[in-house]
């Protein structure tokens, strides 16, 4: 078998790395995502321990700000730019969000 060139070799490497970056990208995304989860839901979970109207109105707003804090991430997860974040698709989900957390409440 004959030896390759020195571009191929460097190409074998680079797709290499660019394979290890994709599958640590990955990774990241999966293990935030579900940190963000998991501290929403012991937000929703103490709901149901301490119900004074300031304790829910805190942790709404933790939990609006978990949500803003997961778009985000999922928004550079999913358009593959990690440089910037694409607004019109972040702002949409975020509006969406903020009307689902307030339905039904007319307390908050």
């Amino acid at each position: 078998m004959l030896p390759l060139p020195p571009a191929r070799k460097n190409e074998a490497r680079l797709r290499e790395t660019l394979d290890e970056r994709e599958a640590l990208i990955s990774e990241i995304h999966h293990r935030v995502k579900n940190n963000l989860t998991v501290f929403i839901s012991l937000l929703t979970l103490e709901d149901t321990y301490e119900r004074s109207e300031t304790g829910l109105i805190l942790r709404n707003e933790l939990r609006n700000r978990a949500h803003s804090m997961a778009l985000v991430h999922e928004t550079l997860y999913q358009t593959g730019c990690f440089s910037r974040v694409e607004m019109d698709i972040y702002l949409a989900n975020m509006v969406h969000k903020i009307a689902e957390s307030y339905k039904g409440s007319s307390k908050l």
